[in-house]
């Protein structure tokens, strides 16, 4: 796709097949309604890294940054409140209902069952790259090269769901229903599951370089930055 900006951009979010978000440095936010053709700007400066972004509607959503502040918007990024803190970087926001929400740190996980109003800490010991919530399950991928599985909501996590052969962490997790999800690693190889996560298989490797994130749409259709 054209780019939009010079800025590094870490994080992407389809909430439609037309309205996408991504995230990067200097408080880089984009947002598309012609599924990437045109993407509008919103930057903040002021802003460090934007390590996360999550919208729960084409208006209200989250971004993470890697100072440890959740921010908040409810008039599509126009303004923001801090929702959030944590002494960590933040890697990635996930909600599975507009009330429970969960955004992951490399000091753990922080759970909201509110809304994203108010998060609380739950220990982790070892600390996820990234986070998805499809459904009641809740998946995290760990820097070991490790996906662990959570069916009460990421208060407790399975032994390892997998463990794939790579020298490369998890750059993103990706479910289009609860079912069917794939997981990508930073030298390309692409795995794929079609029973939530019990089973995984190579599904492709991609050839890139440099990947930050990805996001299905469907089993035919995703982005990469």
């Amino acid at each position: 796709l054209p780019p939009t900006t010079t800025e590094d951009l870490l994080r992407i979010q389809a909430y439609t097949a037309d309205t996408l978000f991504a995230a990067g440095d200097n408080g880089t936010l984009l947002k598309s309604f012609d599924g990437g053709g045109t993407f509008a700007i919103y930057q903040n400066l002021s802003q460090p890294i934007y390590s996360a972004v999550y919208f729960r509607t084409a208006d209200t959503g989250f971004v993470g940054n890697g100072s440890g502040h959740l921010r908040m918007t409810t008039d599509g990024g126009q303004n923001w409140s801090t929702s959030g803190t944590c002494t960590c970087f933040i890697k990635d926001i996930s909600f599975s209902t507009p009330q429970l929400g969960l955004y992951a740190g490399i000091t753990g996980i922080y759970r909201s069952v509110n809304g994203g109003a108010v998060f609380s800490s739950i220990p982790q010991t070892q600390a996820p790259d990234r986070i998805i919530a499809p459904a009641d399950s809740v998946f995290i991928g760990i820097k070991t090269f490790m996906i662990r599985k959570s069916i009460d909501y990421g208060q407790s996590f399975s032994s390892d769901t997998v463990h794939f052969a790579t020298n490369f962490p998890f750059v993103g997790i990706s479910f289009y229903n609860a079912q069917q999800g794939y997981v990508l690693t930073a030298d390309g190889y692409l795995y794929k599951t079609a029973d939530q996560g019990t089973n995984w298989s190579l599904a492709n490797t991609t050839g890139f370089g440099n990947i930050s994130d990805f996001v299905f749409l469907d089993s035919l259709t995703g982005y990469l930055v």
